[in-house]
């Protein structure tokens, strides 16, 4: 099922502060609503609070998937790029051949509310801070396994159509490499209960852009791309990490609520970056208050 995009925008936009008082009293007769789960990102709902966004979709076996995305994620070439894409799996699956499901869209909050069989699941974005909240209820225990899915693994040179997202750059000689970083993920060590990566920018195109047009030297001139630092801190009670790209329950539990940081900042020292990601985290509200 596909959504229209001024309702997409409405939720994002909800999610804001005091956006759900001053929503028309009509507003909850437009909620979305899926009676079945969603093939692939298709069927995704969009969620934000003008700053950190997520789709988010749930599959047949019940695997809750996401895109996640800033609005100020820019590569070193200046492509706005995805955060990432994470799976939470859920072991046992909760849905089951015949099984019910309900999963709603409700724009007054911003949120999305969903029941597979007799678990629940809610996901919103904390309208103070950068971060993306998962929420599950569960009447019997569950093995909880959330992974990193995502896909910038090397640098790469972008070559072909693709230039065609890479606007900034296409008046440059056709011999600069147009070329952006791998994704960098926080080791275990550092991370020990929380998966986190981040995409650093230890150089950017801006200033071939400048020589381009004449425009080197420009006084109080700062280049807003080099070192922009983004990415995602994933961290919750009860979980722990599980190799390179995954975090897991230490036990099967009955609720859980997952904290995505998705910051950005720029320093020269990813260290910063990591240390305000985790900050980010553990610094939210209990679910019930920052849900609200």
């Amino acid at each position: 099922m596909k959504l229209r995009p001024y309702l997409l925008s409405l939720a994002s936009a909800l999610s804001c502060f005091g956006a759900e008082s001053a929503a028309p009293a009509g507003l909850d007769a437009c909620n979305v609503v899926f009676t079945t789960p969603s093939a692939d990102d298709g069927g995704a709902v969009h969620l934000g609070n003008g700053e950190v966004g997520a789709s988010v979709w749930i599959e047949a076996n019940g695997d809750l998937v996401m895109y996640l995305a800033r609005t100020d994620s820019f590569s070193e070439i200046s492509r706005l790029m995805k955060i990432g894409k994470i799976r939470v799996h859920l072991d046992p699956a909760p849905l089951i051949a015949g099984g019910s499901f309900r999963q709603e869209l409700k724009l007054r909050q911003g949120r999305l509310e969903a029941d597979l069989g007799k678990t629940h699941l809610e996901v919103f974005t904390d309208p103070a801070r950068p971060v993306v909240r998962v929420t599950l209820r569960s009447p019997t225990p569950v093995a909880v396994r959330i992974t990193d899915e995502g896909w910038r693994r090397q640098r790469r040179v972008i070559t072909g159509a693709e230039l065609s997202a890479c606007w900034t750059v296409n008046r440059l000689p056709k011999s600069f490499e147009v070329a952006e970083g791998a994704d960098v993920s926080v080791a275990a060590a550092r991370a020990p209960a929380a998966l986190a990566w981040y995409h650093h920018n230890p150089e950017s195109v801006v200033p071939q852009l400048l020589k381009q047009q004449d425009s080197e030297g420009v006084p109080g001139f700062s280049d807003p791309l080099t070192y922009r630092t983004f990415g995602a801190w994933i961290e919750g009670d009860g979980l722990v990490r599980s190799g390179d790209l995954a975090l897991q329950s230490a036990t099967p539990m009955t609720a859980f609520d997952l904290r995505i940081a998705c910051p950005t900042n720029i320093n020269p020292d990813v260290a910063t970056w990591i240390s305000a990601a985790e900050a980010a985290a553990k610094a939210g509200q209990p679910a019930a208050e920052a849900r609200a």
